[in-house]
Formats: structure tokens, sequence, C-alpha cells
């Protein structure tokens, strides 16, 4: 009879041990990790002017026409009855020295409804579109403006195409964005 109490013993302290290894186990069938989370805090897009984007002096004809601004600062007759006249004004691509953080690309957009308005008579206007840029020494684009911040500057040259009335449209005078009644360019810029 000691040999079955004794196996009887032994089979009970099993089965306690047994439970508490499980209890134990199902104990830590879950844990924690901490996540480390991080930003940075990048230098904000800034934009300057670095020379007035001018298309020279013109003598509008008999009927209307454009012309075409290119951002390495020469210009044609792009349609119609303009003539391209030497004077005073010489034509000059417009520049937008733009800073930022070192070696980020970025956007930039163009506004619509850009009008240079006449100094006297503000219903007298002309205007631009079909814009042409330049990054830096790189290649004119068209389209899906984009450029890059080499050691966190770029200057950005920009071309376009004016388009003039006739004569009568477009009286002599100065025809500027910023006259009464003028729209001037704007840029956005935006990181990528």
């Amino acid at each position: 009879m000691i040999k079955f109490h004794t196996i009887a013993a032994s089979i009970a302290c099993l089965a306690v041990l047994g439970t508490s290894g499980v209890a134990h186990a199902a104990g830590q069938s879950s844990s924690t990790h901490n996540v480390i989370v991080e930003t940075t805090v990048v230098s904000p897009l800034a934009a300057t002017t670095g020379q007035v984007m001018k298309f020279g002096d013109i003598v509008p004809g008999a009927s209307a026409g454009t012309v075409v601004l290119s951002t390495s600062n020469t210009r044609s007759v792009g349609t119609g009855g303009v003539t391209l006249a030497s004077g005073s004004t010489t034509p000059a691509s417009g520049v937008v020295n733009v800073s930022g953080t070192g070696n980020a690309s970025f956007t930039i957009g163009f506004s619509s409804g850009v009008t240079l308005a006449l100094d006297t008579d503000s219903t007298k206007s002309m205007t631009v579109d079909s814009f042409v840029l330049k990054v830096d020494s790189g290649t004119d684009q068209s389209s899906n403006y984009a450029g890059t911040l080499t050691s966190g500057a770029a200057a950005l040259k920009i071309g376009g195409t004016l388009h003039v009335g006739t004569s009568t449209d477009n009286p002599a005078g100065d025809y500027s964005t910023a006259h009464t009644g003028g729209s001037p360019l704007t840029l956005t810029l935006t990181y990528d």
C-alpha cells in the first residue's frame, strides 16, 4: 500500500507542477515594445526676385500677335503683327533665387492670368502664358516644372509668351503687372 500512496503523491505533485507551469507560460504570451518616432525639420523654401522679366521694347501692329521670351534673354516674334524694337529696355528672362534644404527636390507651379496693365489706363492690357523654366544651367522645361536645391540654392530662369493686341488695343506706354489692373506671375514652390 505504500507504493500506492507514493505513486498517488507523485501524480498529485506532477499535477500541481504541470498546472503551475501552464499558468506561468500563459502569463508570458504578451509583450511590449517601444517604437522610436522621429522627424526632421527642414529649412522652409524661400524665394527672392533676382531679375524682373522684361520683354523689351515692342511695336504693336494692325493685327494682334505674340512675343516669345526665352530663358536665355532672347526674344522673337511668335505670331502676328508685332515688331521688335530696340530701345531703352533690354529683354531679360525673369530670375527667381530659391533657397532651402540642401539637395532637396521641389516642384514649381505657375499662376494663370498674368496681366500687364498700361500705367495710364488699366483697361489696356497684355497677358503672358506658356511659361518656360530653366533651373540653374539645366534644360528648358515647359511642363512638370521641378528642380533641386544644389547646396541649398537654385536659380530659376523664366521665359514665356506675351500676347499683344493691336496698336489700338495696346497704345504706347509702360505695361507692368505692378500697375493698377495688372496681376503678377505667382510661383508656388513645394518640396517633393
